[in-house]
Parts: structure tokens; sequence; C-alpha cells
């Protein structure tokens, strides 16, 4: 688990420098926060999808956010979830004509692995299979690695606490201004004002 917050010492000298503006800090923490948790979550996707080649989609199921900051609780917790394992689909499995599939499960790798005794069944969303005996059923769905397996390789959890530790202050820069702004009256709405 990755946990994206704020500590108490942080708050209160950000409370102190803000003096009887500070009513809403709390929420707009929050905020800035859940911005952030966001952001690590797509970056470690992202990083995630130079180890595993599938789209970010399928990758951000496993790195989600466990719960969400609030005005009360000042920290947004991500769950890395080992996952399940990926259809093989998503590695470039390819059907070929003298038998077997062919896939790459580490973008890295020029080679390409082959199952020699697997074949494609379009009907069944493309997914790879194999016979589970000499007979023509029943059959079995082949899968990939899950996420899980390359959260290390990928090294997730220091690229999270990096992320974290640029994005967060900001976010919180951000959150301020604006609630400076809205407190001087500089805003309308969620618009800054055109007339100042």
């Amino acid at each position: 688990m990755i946990t994206v917050g704020i500590a108490k010492g942080q708050i209160d000298a950000i409370r102190q420098s803000l003096g009887d503006k500070a009513s809403r800090l709390p929420r707009e923490v929050a905020t800035a926060i859940n911005a952030t948790a966001k952001k690590v979550r797509f970056e470690a996707s992202k990083e995630l999808k130079k180890e595993l080649k599938v789209p970010v989609k399928v990758l951000k199921k496993a790195i989600k956010t466990k719960s969400s900051a609030t005005k009360d609780q000042l920290q947004a917790i991500i769950r890395l979830w080992k996952g399940y394992p990926i259809p093989l689909k998503y590695f470039g499995a390819r059907q070929q004509k003298r038998g077997g599939v062919t896939y790459r499960i580490n973008p890295g790798h020029k080679v390409k692995s082959i199952l020699r005794d697997a074949f494609v069944v379009k009907q069944y969303g493309g997914n790879v299979y194999r016979r589970v005996t000499e007979k023509r059923w029943p059959i079995k769905q082949v899968y990939g690695p899950s996420p899980g397996d390359a959260f290390e390789a990928a090294g997730i959890g220091p690229l999270a606490a990096k992320v974290a530790a640029t994005e967060l202050p900001k976010q919180l820069t951000r959150r301020i201004r604006f609630l400076l702004l809205k407190q001087s009256g500089g805003l309308r709405g969620n618009q800054p004002s055109r007339n100042q």
C-alpha cells in the first residue's frame, strides 16, 4: 500500500500562515491529496506498462485508491493489488499458420515466445486456449502474469513516493492559492473574476 498524506505539523504551519482564512483548509488539503493520489496511480500504471505491454486500463485495475482523503482524514491510501493473471491476448498473441501462438510478455525482448499447442478462438474474444486432453474438448484459457508480478521490477514503490513528494506540494500550493483568492473576493464560483 502507498499512503499519500500530510503531517499534522505541516497543516498546523499552513493554518498559522493563513490566519483567519484557514476555515476551509482541511477540505482544500483533502482535495490536493486526492489529486496527488490520482497522479500517483496514473504514473504507476504508465511505469508498469513498460514491464507489461498491456493497455493502461487493464493495469489501473491493480493500482486502486483504497480510501480517499476527507477533511477529517487527511490521507489517501493506494492499494497495489496483485490482480488476476492477464489474458495472453493482451501480450500480442498471434495464431501461426503452422500451429501455435506467439506472444511477448516483456516489451524489451525482441524474440517472441511460442506456445505450440495453443490456439486463438475469435468467438471467445480472441483469447488463447489449450486443450486439456488429447480430445477436442474441454479447453482451458491461457494467461500471462498478473500485474503484481511486475510491481518490484517496475519500481512502483519508489516511483510512487517520488511522484507524491513532487506533486503534493504543487497541489497544496494550487489549493491554497484558490483559497486565498476566494477569501479575497478574487473568484466568482471557481472562475477568476475578469474585473480584478
